[in-house]
């Protein structure tokens, strides 16, 4: 049995490491519901923003920093949208965006992108969708990717002609029906599907990336600096397995704009005096004395009345 803090929410939890380590991502988190994989995110974009790991409760708000999540997970989409200039969108429903269209209207404009799990799901030419990423990213951005993939071999491209397409039951069995350039039609039965984090909505897996196919994609979008993180941290109940790690990419100059910098440093020392001030509070010492006192978080404002000069 693994003991953690869960970095989304802070609370105390514990799974066993086959859990953890489920490819099927259950969450393991009864509070907030984050996966392992979740928590990896999160970490990394800490990391990225901040430089050092901090649990989400404590990230100050920078609304300076601009965000986008494609299909996030709800675990940590509202937080993050309450932190940063955030939005999180999804490819069937409002706010709606793919990430295989263009959108001139965005070049340039993002310091993060989360793109948890979509990837395999984007209709071919895949390739339109890396560069999207790429062109919609400030200078110093960062991408936050995660796909499944093989460590080695070929990328499996499960249906690389297709055209106008959609889903039939024939025999009480799901098939893809595709139109062919010639106007002709094909059924293909061996189809398969991934449920999201949040809800029971089925993707067609459109694809099976390989690691050294993930790593010519990136670096053909233009991106400077590739990562597969495949780091645990026990301490926050991530344990990865040999395969499929989350990945960090950063397109040049791979540093942070200085205003953002400087604006993140101001944050973090507002967030030290609060917690000093809120350390001082009668309320908090005494619901420490009691072991049930309120957790300190980042958009608390303790009255003048309730802290001691």
């Amino acid at each position: 049995m693994v003991t953690f803090q869960c970095n989304l929410c802070g609370s105390q939890q514990s799974a066993e490491e086959t859990q953890l380590l489920d490819p099927a991502r259950p969450a393991t988190c009864t509070r907030c519901r984050s996966t392992t994989l979740t928590r990896a995110i999160i970490r990394l974009l800490a990391l990225e923003m901040f430089g050092q790991e901090l649990a989400l409760p404590d990230w100050p708000p920078v609304k300076t920093v601009r965000g986008l999540g494609l299909s996030d997970s709800g675990a940590y989409a509202e937080r993050l949208e309450y932190l940063f200039d955030y939005r999180n969108t999804f490819y069937d429903r409002e706010p709606r965006f793919d990430i295989a269209a263009r959108h001139p209207e965005r070049d340039e404009s993002l310091d993060f992108l989360i793109c948890s799990e979509v990837l395999e799901h984007v209709a071919p030419p895949v390739d339109r969708a890396f560069e999207e990423t790429f062109r919609i990213l400030k200078p110093g951005g960062v991408l936050l990717l995660s796909v499944p993939y093989i460590e080695e071999g070929v990328a499996a491209e499960h249906f690389p002609t297709l055209g106008e397409h959609g889903l039939a039951e024939v025999g009480g069995r799901t098939v893809l029906v595709n139109r062919l350039p010639n106007g002709s039609y094909e059924v293909l039965p061996n189809i398969q599907f991934h449920s999201g984090v949040d809800t029971e909505d089925r993707a067609l897996e459109m694809r099976l990336f390989s690691k050294p196919a993930l790593e010519r994609a990136l670096a053909a979008a233009g991106f400077d600096e590739v990562e597969f993180r495949g780091e645990g941290c026990m301490e926050n109940g991530i344990v990865h397995s040999a395969w499929s790690h989350p990945i960090v990419a950063r397109k040049a100059p791979c540093r942070k704009p200085d205003s953002v910098t400087k604006e993140l440093a101001l944050s973090l020392t507002e967030l030290r005096e609060q917690a000093r001030a809120a350390n001082q509070s009668r309320w908090i010492r005494l619901g420490r004395t009691l072991n049930a006192g309120p957790r300190f978080v980042l958009d608390s404002r303790l009255p003048e009345k309730d802290r001691e000069e």
